[in-house]
């Protein structure tokens, strides 16, 4: 079972790799994203950083890293749920190179993604949890300040192409 938990673990990180591929292309996406969740612009960039130290966690310690993904994407969806229910308009989720419309699809593919996150943190090994939370922020943090400064330099696109 440990193979399949590294599996998902795996999975995971390609997943928020192409997110965090996403976010750097484009990284006043994620920003706005959570300006309309009612957040700041910097927690939208927080997040993409949190996404790359995420990868490397899930990779050093599938245990550990498949807990905190599935905790995060329940956080995240909750967010979007709660915007949704109270009349906000989110019309993109800035988590990937698509725009992506916040319906059942999305709800559904967060919900398999959770469930990867689920078997890594039951089956997987633990790996360095210490030291992959250590070297996960020392990823994310930077990351975070970098979305930010391209975001600053980089105007957000106002075309569709």
């Amino acid at each position: 079972m440990a193979v399949v938990a590294t599996v998902a673990a795996i999975s995971l990180a390609l997943v928020f790799i192409l997110a965090v591929w996403a976010h750097r292309q484009e990284p006043n996406r994620i920003a706005a994203a959570a300006e309309q969740l009612g957040a700041g612009r910097f927690v939208g960039w927080l997040a993409g950083g949190f996404e790359a130290g995420l990868v490397l966690t899930l990779l050093m310690s599938p245990k550990l890293g498949g807990l905190v993904a599935a905790t995060y994407l329940a956080i995240l969806m909750t967010a979007f749920l709660v915007a949704s229910l109270s009349g906000r308009t989110v019309e993109d989720c800035g988590c990937g190179r698509e725009q992506h419309a916040m319906n059942a699809s999305w709800y559904l593919r967060n919900i398999l993604l959770m469930g990867l996150g689920v078997v890594a943190f039951l089956y997987g090994p633990t790996g360095f949890a210490y030291l992959a939370a250590f070297a996960g922020g020392a990823v994310g943090f930077p990351t975070a300040f970098y979305l930010s400064q391209r975001a600053n330099a980089h105007p957000a696109r106002t075309d569709a192409t």
